[in-house]
């Protein structure tokens, strides 16, 4: 097994990602009917194929991408598709993402979030130096919508969470 903290660090980042999308789709996704969940065939077909994890995972990843677009533009139907496959997928892999403590607790960061957000904030940080302001914002954008407040001072970025 070769460990090594920065796959931990781009682990969390994933599984936040994943959580993130669930809950948005929830969010958007409040009023509508969602089926239960359904298993891709791509996906079912990777770990047919020799248990072929990685590609299961790439499929996992297609999903929550693909997730993501139809909840920016609003459309329902492919989002709760998208939600639907990404809970069976996320079932069938053993990764807990809607139970998993995404929010400090009695006021105290938990130590997953202050990593992921310290994770994102450096992202934004050398996006802004490359000028790549449209990537900033975004980062900024993310976080917003994760309840993340973040705060430019001359000394850095400070966050809390709102």
């Amino acid at each position: 097994m070769d460990y090594r903290e920065e796959a931990l660090t781009y682990t969390h980042a994933t599984v936040a990602r994943i959580a993130n999308f669930q809950h948005r789709a929830r969010t958007h996704l409040e009023d509508a009917t969602v089926g239960g969940p359904t298993l891709p065939g791509a996906f079912a077909a990777a770990l047919d194929d020799d248990l072929n994890v990685l590609a299961a995972l790439g499929v996992l990843h297609d999903h929550v991408r693909a997730g993501n677009i139809a909840v920016d533009n609003g459309e329902t139907a492919a989002a709760a598709a998208a939600y639907q496959s990404i809970t069976a997928m996320t079932s069938v892999l053993g990764i807990e993402t809607e139970s998993s403590p995404t929010a400090p607790r009695d006021g105290q960061h938990s130590s997953t979030v202050t990593a992921l957000v310290e994770v994102l904030l450096a992202n934004r940080s050398c996006a802004r130096g490359e000028g790549d302001f449209v990537t900033a914002d975004r980062i900024r954008g993310d976080l917003a919508r994760s309840g993340i407040v973040i705060e430019d001072h001359s000394s850095g970025t400070t966050w809390t969470q709102a």
